[in-house]
């Protein structure tokens, strides 16, 4: 097993390469910059483990699904008396997408996409909503005021959010959910790609988007009156033009049936 004590980490919905393969991790450590990736992990007493960490490409991370035995489990929260096997220093390293190699003995064990954000993000959310009513999510950031900045909220059944998939391509991910699909681009996003994620999106569903230049903004979320309630997923992304991705945080929250 592979523990990480990262800032945080982000569910994946289903994760389809190649022949309807699919990705056997379900949750992405999250760093910020300037953070060092502290690892710990678990195997027999004669393995010899390495690791290393690239900028992340989707010819690579295929070529990697390839060649990896996905022999290790991820773990968010890591256990007491486990000794460090490595520890890489992200210091320097800018906000994107990197990818992880952990090795035995040469062999590739597993590869695991990392995220480095700018800056810290905190999500404040009440503990439920009743459907059909206002939710406002405060997203918050250590520092980068007197930037343009996009902050964008959105709230997924956990039901629907495993029933979505992330099919990676050559240079881009199609998002879809039952029949409608949007693709956003790795290398490049941009605003308009981001907004068709919008038509991806569950009926019982919501999203909310506010731009701002301070470090915090709250967005307001409006929520289905038709839902039948449950437990939802709230993730917020924080997008700078220029500097793309700069902080990401998730949550979650009941959602009660709405009085009839």
């Amino acid at each position: 097993m592979l523990y990480f004590d990262a800032a945080d980490f982000i569910e994946l919905p289903r994760v389809v390469y190649g022949e309807n393969m699919t990705y056997p991790l379900d949750i992405l450590p999250v760093y910020t910059e300037n953070q060092s990736v502290n690892m710990r992990l678990y195997m027999g007493s004669d393995a010899s483990a390495s690791a290393s960490i690239s900028r992340f490409s989707i010819s690579g991370f295929l070529r990697s699904l390839s060649e990896a035995s996905n022999s290790i489990r991820v773990e968010r929260d890591v256990p007491e008396n486990l000794s460090i096997f490595k520890e890489i220093d992200l210091g320097g390293l800018r906000s994107g997408v990197y990818l992880l190699s952990v090795l035995d003995n040469r062999s590739l064990l597993i590869s695991i996409p990392l995220i480095v954000v700018r800056s810290e993000t905190a999500l404040e959310i009440p503990q439920n909503v009743t459907a059909g009513d206002f939710l406002e999510a405060d997203v918050s950031m250590d520092g980068l005021g007197n930037m343009s900045k996009i902050f964008g909220v959105c709230m997924i059944s956990v039901e629907d959010y495993r029933d979505m998939e992330l099919v990676i391509g050559d240079d881009s991910i199609n998002v879809s959910f039952e029949n409608r699909s949007a693709m956003l681009p790795i290398a490049r996003p941009s605003v308009p790609a981001l907004m068709e994620m919008l038509d991806v999106l569950p009926q019982d569903g919501a999203a909310g988007v506010q731009e701002s230049n301070e470090s915090s903004a709250d967005v307001l979320l409006m929520t289905s009156s038709e839902s039948e309630g449950g437990t939802y997923i709230v993730t917020a992304a924080v997008y700078a033009p220029g500097r793309g991705l700069v902080g990401l945080k998730q949550g979650r929250i009941e959602v009660l049936p709405a009085a009839l």
